[in-house]
């Protein structure tokens, strides 16, 4: 059973967001939180203006790692990234690299490889020369299939096919089968809309995260499985023994949040294949800020005021506007909101003045800088790595 716990009223300053190849960075490394509990996480609600309040989300069960790395074999320079991944064919785990393309029309699923497997087949069929073998192989799709276009907002909808097709030779005597050559086929389409929009806030160690504008993208894969042996349709005593169905369907379901700058989804929630209970949330606290009720004031007032270089190292410089209400205080904070620094500063008499803040006794991480005036305030965020 699952709750639902949203507002759908309107937010005020929510701001619908479009991405773009300049504010969607290609994935990066990430260690990413998996929550497998489907009767503490939310289904999402699709719409406009919607309130995603997933602060309460239950505790993790797990965590793992996910590695990002540039091509390196000979032929796939051209691509931005691939994934190592894990598919299992048959109860056979194989080994795969998936290859993506980031550019400014989006990020795309371009290429496969698999390494080559040799899987003994004893425990399934009994019979101790029975073999499977995977040889290495490499699959460019000819139509490149796309995750995201640009620009995608709310509303617009994606659908793309293909064929994904997997060569193996099988030895099983109890059929005649010797090096009998085979193929795994998949028919994969999906369809992929831009479902909802507004606020979402995450829990963090703390506290929870601020709220972050977001967009909701709803993925849909369907695969239709088939097993051919020398050209022909495997047949149904074998297939069964490997727990395979020829023709059969299986859909995969998700929502992902993306928000603006992000380097990776800001949390990924997996359904059914009904689209009806939540059965997995995957998020990576390390990319959030967390909400120490400073906030991230954005105004007028914050628009005049620049830090740089951000990262720092042993110094920031703050700049002011002096043509509006003059600065008054600057106050350095920890993610967890400790006062580390606070400087008053002299009234402007220029144009344009600024502020040096010495940063030696700080160590390397994020904080906030809140700068206070007569009538107006505005925090930033800033990252010292010295």
């Amino acid at each position: 059973m699952t709750f639902l716990a949203f507002s759908t009223g309107v937010l005020c300053s929510t701001a619908q967001i479009s991405l773009t190849f300049s504010n969607t960075p290609r994935p990066a490394d990430a260690e990413i939180y998996r929550i497998t509990n489907d009767s503490g996480i939310d289904v999402p609600i699709e719409g406009a203006n919607i309130t995603y309040n997933y602060s309460n989300l239950p505790n993790s069960t797990g965590n793992e790692n996910t590695f990002y790395y540039p091509p390196t074999r000979t032929g796939y320079t051209g691509f931005t990234t691939f994934v190592n991944a894990q598919t299992v064919i048959g109860g056979a785990p194989l080994n795969q690299e998936h290859y993506y393309d980031y550019n400014s029309t989006g990020l795309f699923a371009v290429a496969n490889f698999m390494s080559h497997h040799n899987i003994d087949l004893n425990a399934i069929t009994g019979g101790s020369n029975d073999s499977i073998v995977f040889p290495e192989f490499e699959n460019f799709f000819s139509i490149q299939a796309p995750l995201l276009t640009f620009p995608f907002t709310y509303g617009d909808v994606i659908t793309s096919n293909r064929n994904l097709n997997t060569n193996f030779e099988i030895t099983v005597a109890a059929y005649n089968l010797q090096q009998t050559p085979g193929s795994f086929s998949q028919r994969v389409s999906e369809t992929i809309e831009g479902a909802g929009y507004g606020k979402i806030t995450l829990p963090m160690n703390g506290g929870n995260s601020i709220a972050y504008d977001v967009i909701m993208v709803k993925f849909q894969s369907m695969v239709i499985d088939s097993v051919f042996l020398a050209g022909s349709s495997a047949p149904p005593p074998l297939l069964s023994a490997f727990g395979l169905v020829q023709g059969d369907t299986t859909y995969t379901n998700f929502y992902k949040f993306y928000a603006e700058g992000f380097e990776s989804t800001i949390l990924t929630i997996t359904m059914d294949e009904t689209w009806t209970n939540a059965v997995l949330a995957s998020y990576d606290t390390s990319a959030l800020t967390l909400d120490t009720g400073l906030g991230l004031i954005e105004n007028e007032f914050s628009e005049t005021i620049n830090i740089y270089p951000n990262p720092a190292s042993d110094k920031i410089t703050v700049t002011f506007d002096a043509n509006d209400a003059s600065a008054k205080q600057v106050v350095i904070y920890d993610l967890s909101g400790k006062e580390l620094k606070a400087i008053n500063t002299n009234t402007m008499n220029t144009s344009y003045d600024k502020l040096e803040i010495d940063l030696q006794n700080l160590s390397n991480g994020t904080y906030f800088v809140k700068v206070d005036s007569d009538i107006n305030s505005a925090t930033k965020k800033i990252v010292i790595n010295k």
